[in-house]
């Protein structure tokens, strides 16, 4: 399993800003993130791709909250991946101009 950088840094931003009961300490959500990272391999974009990603960002019109899920697609095209798990798949086909397959966990595909 493959695991985008970014995933981890905006899981991290979410998990220690929910509201009151739900939001986590920083340690328990590093705690929380280490066990994701360690089930899989960290992969991010190094500086070219991240530059060359901006670019298609650019040229795509790709803007907003929509970067975040691009970055991730981006990862997973350039560690050579054929599926992106993810709980918000609505969000992928906006931005995947590559060939992954969308999957939620715990949903029947056909």
């Amino acid at each position: 399993m493959l695991v985008a950088g970014q995933v981890l840094v905006e899981a991290y931003s979410v998990l220690t800003r929910l509201p009151a009961p739900h939001r986590l300490s920083a340690e328990a959500a590093g705690t929380v993130l280490d066990g994701m990272a360690d089930a899989g391999t960290v992969t991010t974009l190094d500086g070219a791709e991240l530059r060359s990603f901006l670019s298609r960002c650019v040229q795509n019109g790709i803007t907003g909250g929509q970067t975040h899920d691009a970055v991730i697609a981006t990862c997973a095209t350039a560690a050579r991946a054929d599926v992106l798990l993810t709980f918000n798949a609505r969000h992928f086909p906006q931005v995947l101009a590559v060939d992954l397959r969308v999957v939620v966990p715990g949903e029947r595909t056909a």
